[in-house]
């Protein structure tokens, strides 16, 4: 009931309860470690002292530390009867999940259980860092949540930092937006009909500053207090968001003057995506792959030339086993844990909010649907490159981020790169290229590889300018991919087949 006070249980426990969505252990290190856990309760009040950031110990005599919260539902008419209470854990300061629980305010529907709410986990395995891990964590973490407010308009923020002197939120920042899908698809909307125009610079720049404004000043002054102890600063989003090109925000006060003011130049941005009710692991910061599919073909309207040179090119350097672009082909390619662990598309892609000719079009002129993809039991694949146009744009279903992205996340991909909007032909065919031949020859992390390339388009126009802009990046900004197959020695001799 509004103004009722109960209690709060946050912290870790031996099983999850049986409530929760996909039960699973949560995997903690041998050694002891310090918890902290910041609850976002937007809506609810703390009674007492008591601060929404817990720190606990967990050792050998005490594995499954807890602490308890005293809170109150605030009685406000423009709050949902049904909030959502977010608990962000980190160890050694860099978060390793997101976790939720749903608390009715007001009369329960069917007979009163007696249960108190807990802050119980729900979902995949977390694994928690171990001490020599700590070196990974980003420099900046921010977690965009959403508000319990009864229209959906507002967004919680939360940011950390490990180093000293940034230090992190005391309190969640609540901001109110409004319109974000229509906003959303008439953004990619502009940026498509501009893609040769003059404008086109002025544009972006529009767009940059309007999402800019979204961004709370404290997360800002978090960003420029980072980039001057690491520059260029690592950010690792973690967003429920499923409209808004955070990286797309201009900073009025650029890390690096010599490149464009957007946060994905001035940054390594790397996005994850969480799920609105139930558990969400962290990006890992590590991956092993040592084999690599490409998805292309001939097809008989828009033939996509320099996409075949690509797979050409992925198959010759990398050993890359083809796929041909059916439906059929790519699942097969997608099912079983025997799969390649890299999956490169290099096909045409469509968005389309009313879910006509929706996702990556097959040589037939059929489209692999996204609940196609998240209809695969379990895949090898962890790291995924969907070079096809606007497949990395999203939309909310069922209060629930969705997409192409998220589906290959759901099946196991463990980091993904997409654009946003149409994107040149050729410039996705060099931009790929250049991609593998940084991450995997040149252990350069995906994300610092997006951020040069957009840093590299202070000047440009036209397809040079749009398409390095396009792309997302969706896994840990840190993320270091030590690639374990041959086959990269042709590169290295300087040969090309483009």
């Amino acid at each position: 009931m509004p103004e009722e006070a109960f209690e709060l249980r946050v912290g870790l426990a031996p099983l999850p309860t049986p409530e929760v969505v996909q039960p699973a252990p949560l995997i903690v290190p041998v050694e002891a470690f310090t918890l902290e856990v910041s609850v976002l309760a937007h809506g609810f009040a703390v009674v007492g002292e008591d601060s929404l950031t817990l720190r606990m110990w967990a050792g050998s005599d005490d594995p499954y530390p807890y602490r308890m919260l005293r809170l109150r539902a605030v009685d406000d008419p423009s709050l949902a009867a049904e909030r959502v209470i977010t608990a962000v854990y980190a160890v050694h300061g860099s978060v390793i999940g997101v976790a939720h629980r749903t608390v009715r305010v007001g009369e329960a529907p069917g007979e009163p259980t007696g249960d108190e709410p807990q802050m119980q986990a729900a979902g995949g395995v977390w694994v928690l860092p171990k001490e020599a891990d700590a070196g990974i964590q980003p420099d900046l973490e921010i977690v965009v949540a959403p508000g319990n407010d009864g229209e959906g308009r507002q967004h919680c923020w939360l940011y950390r930092s490990p180093h000293p002197g940034v230090g992190a939120c005391d309190k969640p920042l609540v901001t109110t937006l409004g319109g974000e899908a229509d906003w959303a698809r008439s953004v990619m909307r502009g940026v498509q009909e501009r893609r040769d125009a003059y404008d086109l610079a002025h544009y972006l720049k529009g767009v940059g500053r309007e999402v800019s404004g979204a961004v709370p000043e404290e997360v800002w002054a978090g960003l420029r207090a980072a980039g001057e102890r690491a520059g260029p600063p690592s950010v690792l989003l973690a967003t429920w968001d499923p409209y808004v090109p955070w990286e797309l925000a201009l900073l009025s006060e650029p890390l690096d003057p010599a490149a464009p003011a957007h946060l994905g130049a001035q940054a390594a941005v790397g996005r994850w995506i969480y799920g609105n009710r139930q558990r969400t692991p962290a990006p890992p910061a590590h991956l092993q792959p040592r084999t690599m599919s490409v998805v292309t073909g001939d097809y008989a309207v828009a033939e996509l030339k320099e996409a075949k040179a690509e797979a050409k090119h992925l198959i010759r350097h990398y050993r890359a086993n083809p796929v041909d672009a059916t439906t059929g082909q790519v699942l097969m390619a997608l099912e079983g844990e025997r799969g390649s662990d890299i999956l490169h598309l290099a096909v045409h892609g469509k968005f389309s909010t009313e879910e006509l000719e929706d996702g990556l079009q097959m040589v037939d002129g059929t489209h692999l649907s996204r609940r196609s993809v998240s209809g695969v039991e379990a895949s090898g694949v962890r790291l995924v490159f969907l070079n096809a146009c606007q497949v990395g744009q999203g939309r909310s279903e069922l209060g629930a981020y969705a997409g192409m992205v998220p589906a290959f996340l759901g099946i196991g991909a463990q980091a993904a790169v997409a654009p946003l909007w149409n994107v040149d032909d050729k410039v996705a065919k060099n931009f790929a290229q250049d991609f593998y031949k940084a991450v995997l020859q040149g252990g350069t992390a995906p994300a610092q590889y997006l951020r040069r390339r957009r840093a590299g388009t202070l000047g440009a126009a036209g397809a040079e300018l749009s398409t390095p802009l396009a792309y997302l990046f969706f896994g840990h900004p840190r993320l270091t991919v030590q690639w374990t197959a041959e086959g990269a020695s042709a590169e290295r001799e300087g040969t090309d087949d483009a």
